[in-house]
């Protein structure tokens, strides 16, 4: 016999405000015990918005933003030829501008960047 599944609208499938609340509290206990898992920071950065608390949101972001540039710095620094020789295959495949700076940023922390600069548009406008 085949399974009936009863389709519900739209606003009756919304998750409601104690959904909402249970999943952060449920979220940021993960946070806690995996502070370096991107998916986490994600997750709480779409709830935060859906319940329009920008301040967490943006404290979030900011504290995800230090994580991952702490994790993504080397750990130790390589020796003078190994920097000499980075440096110039950095700059012939156009990884670095004319000052050393780089120029690509890694995917998690370009995408926090663009939403920090969305919730600072919206805290600003309230």
């Amino acid at each position: 016999m085949a399974k009936v599944i009863s389709i519900k609208p739209y606003a009756a499938s919304s998750p409601g405000p104690d959904i909402i609340t249970d999943e952060i509290k449920k979220t940021e206990a993960l946070l806690k015990d995996f502070p370096r898992r991107e998916a986490y920071y994600n997750r709480l950065m779409i709830l935060y918005r859906k319940v329009k608390n920008y301040k967490k949101e943006l404290a979030l972001i900011e504290k995800g933003i230090k994580i991952f540039q702490e994790i993504m710095q080397p750990k130790k620094m390589p020796g003078k030829q190994v920097l000499a020789i980075s440096k110039k295959i950095n700059r012939a495949f156009g990884l670095v501008d004319s000052n050393g700076n780089t120029v690509h940023v890694p995917e998690p922390l370009l995408k926090w960047q663009k939403r920090k600069v969305v919730v600072l548009k919206k805290l600003s406008q309230e």
